[in-house]
């Protein structure tokens, strides 16, 4: 028995060493996202890509920092076809399940990975802690991908810097 415990272990210690690859990463840079991604994440090193999740994410590694990147996929649904759609059913979804949720930019066109885009901020409190969030949607091939930057409201602006160093780099496969 415990030999099988022993080769779980192991086992499980070798996917999650494998789980990014980060052949082809930007000097500097890591690889987020699971091999089995439509696209490359690649974050700054002072980042920790969380393999944990299911999600391609990762989080600024200082303590008291909760800021974080993580890249959504899903597919189109009622009620949303395209891009602009998603955006507007976003918005009233949050709107519903959280009370002091606030766009504080309109929708404005951008890219992800090199396809067309929208990007908007909003803000709301969770647990009551103040965040804002930056979200880009595009579609690609049929599936819609959803880049969400996430922090504190105070340490929003200090993380720009990153997150625009990490949008340039995503890459569709």
């Amino acid at each position: 028995m415990k030999k099988i415990i022993v080769a779980l272990m192991c086992a499980l210690m070798l996917v999650s060493l494998v789980g990014c690859s980060n052949a082809g990463a930007p000097e500097g840079m890591q690889n987020a996202a699971s091999e089995n991604e439509a696209f490359y994440l690649f974050v700054p090193k002072a980042w920790t890509p969380n393999t944990s999740s299911g999600i391609a994410s990762a989080y600024y590694t200082a303590n008291v920092d909760k800021s974080n990147v993580s890249v959504t996929c899903t597919l189109p649904g009622e009620g949303f076809l395209s891009v602009d759609q998603y955006v507007s059913y976003t918005t009233e979804s949050l709107s519903k399940m959280l009370g002091d949720f606030a766009v504080v930019s309109d929708p404005a066109e951008a890219t992800l990975g090199g396809a067309a885009a929208l990007s908007f901020d909003y803000t709301a409190t969770v647990n009551g802690v103040s965040y804002k969030y930056r979200q880009i949607v595009c579609a690609y091939k049929d599936i819609f991908y959803v880049f969400t930057y996430t922090s504190t409201a105070e340490l929003f602006d200090s993380h720009l810097e990153d997150v625009n160093t990490i949008l340039s780099h995503f890459t569709f496969k």
